[in-house]
């Protein structure tokens, strides 16, 4: 699989569609991580930059990587539109980083380390990180969609569609982690863990959700290809019947793992 092809074509959709992150997270951040004025943050699998634009205003520096070129740009026009002048876009898978890449208080890895090989990162990143350095590992869980479990049912609708897998970029599948998070940050040199739980809710609309679904590596344009009007008409169909107000909210929460080194 290339890392720079599961999402492609989802960059205009993932800078507009996918949620904010709730203030509570970079508040945590700062906090956890033990963030000042004068540190230097790297966000790994950063996307269109949501973690690095929140943690720029406090911070001397963000460096955002990630492999798709697209993302990168969506995430130097957002910064630039914020007045952000403190915001690097790094081209770079984040296990093949440039070795000049160094002295960090934080690395932030939110819903993209199930995509690495966590345990090569987490080495490489023992040699990027200060000595006080720590590594923040963020998951999105939904915990309740109403009305109708609408969530649930677009999964069963979207694995179907595929043919019974999810995909990860044209012709590939996604990977199964045999392993979750903490058991591989145990086994490796930033095994001093706290965690941090952060509720919040997200309200939908149908034409939202379609949207933000090109935004996913599960319906991106780049898997859909040919076949995308067809998904767009059955999914907006599904979305009628299982909310004729169209109105969707989802309860969730952030979890993060805070590792550090003893």
């Amino acid at each position: 699989m290339l890392a720079s092809s599961i999402f492609e074509g989802a960059a205009f959709y993932y800078a507009r569609y996918q949620p904010e992150y709730p203030h509570e997270l970079f508040r945590s951040l700062s906090e956890h991580l033990f963030l000042t004025p004068d540190s230097r943050v790297l966000d790994l699998g950063c996307g269109t930059g949501q973690i690095g634009l929140g943690l720029a205003p406090s911070v001397t520096h963000v460096d955002c990587v990630d492999p798709n070129r697209a993302m990168l740009g969506e995430a130097d026009r957002l910064s630039s539109e914020r007045g952000l002048l403190n915001i690097s876009v790094i081209e770079s898978t984040a296990e093949e980083m440039d070795l000049g890449l160094t002295g960090y208080q934080g690395a932030t890895i939110a819903s993209a380390f199930h995509w690495m090989d966590r345990s090569l990162v987490l080495e490489t990143l023992d040699r990027r990180l200060l000595s006080s350095g720590k590594v923040a590992i963020i998951t999105r869980v939904r915990d309740e969609t109403t009305p109708s479990d609408w969530w649930n049912r677009i999964w069963d609708f979207v694995h179907t569609w595929w043919g019974g897998y999810f995909p990860a970029g044209r012709g590939d599948k996604r990977r199964e982690l045999r392993v979750d998070h903490e058991a591989v940050l145990r086994q490796s040199t930033f095994s001093n863990i706290t965690g941090s739980h952060i509720p919040y809710m997200v309200s939908w609309t149908s034409e939202k959700l379609v949207q933000y679904m090109y935004s996913t590596s599960k319906a991106c344009p780049g898997v859909l290809t040919h076949r995308r009007d067809e998904f767009d008409e059955q999914l907006r169909s599904l979305l009628h019947k299982l909310s004729p107000a169209d109105m969707f909210i989802e309860r969730c929460h952030l979890d993060i793992l805070y590792a550090g080194r003893y």
